[in-house]
C-alpha cells in the first residue's frame, strides 16, 4: 500500500496563499504611494535588515566591491555575456522590417522599433542571480534601449522626495548644461537670441525629424529628411532669403562692373 511522505497543498489552500500574497504585496505598494522612501526604507529594515545611509552604492563602493571578486569569476562573467550578447545580436538581426509598396502610392509594412525605456529587476539578497542582469540590461541594450534602469535607479527616481544637485542632474541627463548663478540669465538671453535667429519653420522641421528619425529605419528616416528639405526650401522664409541673397549678389556685381579699368 502507497505511503505519502509529503502531500501537495489543495487548491483551496493555494488560493488562499495567493490571495494573501496578493494583499500583502497590495499593502506595500499602497504604503510606499503614500509615503515614498521612507515606506521603502522601512520595508528594508524589517525585511532585509538593511538601513543604510543610501540605497544607492557610490562609485567607490562599487569599486570596492568588484575589488573582492574573484579574476576567474570576472572572466566567467564576461564569458557569459559575451554568449548571450552574440545570441541577442542573432535574434535582433533576424527581426527585420517590412516596406512594400502594394499599389502605386500605397506603401504597407511594420518596424521594429525599441522602447524608450525599460526596468530591469535584478534578485539580490541571499540568493542573488547574476545572470538576471545580463539576460535583461544587456539584451535590452542590444535591442537599442537607450535608456536601461535598474530597480534600485527606478525606487530612486519614483520615490525621490529631496532635492538633487545639479552635478548628479547632469550626470543622470535630467540636465544638459550647468552654468554660474550669476552668468544664467545672459546665457540663457543668449541662447534664445540666438534660437530666434534661426528660421521657425526650419527649427520645427529639425525637432520632428530628429523625433520621428529616431524611431524609424534608416531608409524611412532619410526619407523623412528629404520631406522636410524640401519642405523647407519651399517655405516663404527660405524663398524671402533666396531673393535677398540673389538681389545682393547682383548689386555686388553691377558695382563691381561700374568700377573703372
Amino acid at each position: 500500500m502507497a505511503e505519502i511522505l509529503k502531500a501537495g497543498k489543495s487548491d483551496a489552500e493555494l488560493y488562499e496563499a495567493d490571495r494573501k500574497v496578493r494583499e500583502t504585496v497590495t499593502a506595500m505598494l499602497d504604503d510606499i504611494r503614500q509615503q515614498g522612501e521612507a515606506a521603502v526604507r522601512e520595508l528594508s529594515r524589517r525585511l532585509d535588515r538593511w538601513d543604510p545611509p543610501s540605497f544607492r552604492l557610490s562609485s567607490e563602493q562599487i569599486a570596492d566591491v568588484m575589488a573582492q571578486v574573484s579574476p576567474q569569476t570576472l572572466n566567467d562573467l564576461t564569458f557569459a555575456q559575451t554568449q548571450i550578447r552574440r545570441f541577442a545580436q542573432a535574434q535582433r538581426a533576424a527581426l527585420l522590417d517590412v516596406e512594400v509598396e502594394t499599389l502605386p502610392g500605397v506603401i504597407l509594412g511594420h518596424k521594429n522599433i525599441p522602447v524608450n525605456s525599460v526596468g530591469c529587476y535584478v534578485p539580490g539578497g541571499r540568493y542573488p542571480l547574476v545572470a538576471s542582469a545580463h539576460m535583461s540590461v544587456l539584451t535590452a541594450k542590444v535591442a537599442g534601449v537607450p535608456r536601461v534602469v535598474g530597480r534600485g535607479r527606478m525606487l530612486d527616481l519614483a520615490l525621490r522626495t529631496w532635492p538633487i544637485d545639479a552635478k548628479e542632474a547632469l550626470r543622470i541627463g535630467l540636465i544638459t548644461q550647468i552654468e554660474a548663478a550669476e552668468e544664467l540669465i545672459g546665457k540663457v538671453q543668449a541662447l534664445g537670441t540666438r534660437l530666434a535667429s534661426f528660421p521657425a519653420q526650419g527649427l520645427a522641421f529639425l525637432k520632428r525629424a530628429y523625433y520621428q528619425g529616431g524611431e524609424s529605419s534608416f531608409e524611412t528616416t532619410l526619407k523623412i529628411e528629404e520631406e522636410y528639405d524640401i519642405g523647407s526650401f519651399r517655405s516663404a522664409e527660405t524663398q524671402a532669403a533666396l531673393r535677398a541673397f540673389l538681389e545682393s549678389r547682383r548689386q555686388r556685381k553691377a558695382s563691381q562692373e561700374r568700377l573703372p579699368g
